[in-house]
């Protein structure tokens, strides 16, 4: 039967006996985390669980403090200890559920690896807009055989669009990197929200941060890729959107991964936060639109 972890108020995740007596084993775990089963009246330490008293005695005592953070940042902010968490994101995201999240240290994270990417940042609006003439042409060359009023609107979208993606991209490219740790935090937030709709149990503060500072990382840490990809774009069009669309959902699955290690939850549970997420939104934008639609009418 499964068992829900906490510790200091913050949801562990949900685990299988064996999973519990590893983390003892390996001091993931602590004597002094409260524990429940479906069918207990309380929550309890599993120190006083008898089938985890053995492994308890081997592990850390109960008033041992809590594990030190195994991201780098969090131990020693600097240039180095950036480029070790980008690598630690992408090779180690285990280690993520040792990391504290706290307001200020997430904040300079998320910060300081916008500010490393800003000029890859550049570079990859720059080429996307240059490329994207190219790409609208190819598209349109793909659906000339279909028929249908989707279709139709959609060509026509793409033969009215403009020309000027480069000087547009790059200011708004611009834009987006300095406030996109801002909008990662509403998307934090939106996910802790979800997930609670869920029945995940989740610290708020926590949560929020490490939503913004692994979706700040996780974009980071894939921009060769993305370099590579916007300039496929221009030799070869629909080759670039291929790569794009390959792109973001690797990057989407490794943002999962990380979401989940650092919360104790199974990444599908964040996949699914997701989808909550896109589906409400949806719904408000097809809302508002309808209703604009009716006042105009």
């Amino acid at each position: 039967m499964e068992i829900h972890l906490a510790r200091n108020g913050s949801a562990l995740g949900i685990f299988t006996d064996s999973e519990v007596r590893e983390g003892l084993a390996s001091g993931r775990f602590q004597p002094s985390d409260l524990a429940w089963r479906q069918g207990m009246p309380a929550w309890t330490p599993l120190a006083g669980w008898p089938e985890f008293a053995g492994v308890a005695a081997s592990g850390l005592p109960a008033d041992a403090p809590a594990p030190v953070s195994e991201i780098p940042w969090e131990q020693s902010p600097g240039l180095g200890s950036l480029l070790r968490t980008l690598w630690l994101v992408l090779a180690s995201p285990r280690k993520l559920a040792s990391g504290r999240f706290e307001e200020g240290r997430s904040f300079g994270l998320a910060y300081a690896a916008i500010g490393l990417g800003f000029l890859p940042i550049l570079a990859v609006a720059a080429l996307s807009a240059a490329a994207q003439e190219g790409q609208r042409e190819a598209v349109a060359s793909l659906l000339e055989g279909l028929d249908g009023p989707f279709f139709e609107g959609f060509r026509s979208s793409l033969e009215e669009a403009d020309g000027d993606g480069v000087a547009f991209g790059i200011p708004a490219a611009a834009c987006g990197a300095l406030l996109s740790p801002l909008v990662y935090a509403v998307i934090g937030i939106l996910e802790w929200s979800a997930l609670r709709v869920t029945g995940s149990r989740l610290a708020f503060g926590r949560t929020v941060m490490a939503s913004m500072t692994l979706h700040a990382l996780v974009s980071v840490a894939f921009l060769p890729l993305a370099l590579l990809g916007a300039a496929l774009g221009l030799a070869l069009p629909l080759a670039g959107l291929g790569a794009d669309v390959a792109l973001a959902l690797v990057s989407l699955a490794f943002l999962a991964l990380a979401l989940g290690r650092a919360l104790a939850l199974n990444p599908w549970r964040i996949v699914l936060a997701w989808l909550m997420i896109a589906f409400l939104l949806a719904c408000c934008v097809c809302g508002c639109a309808g209703l604009v639609g009716a006042l105009a009418g």
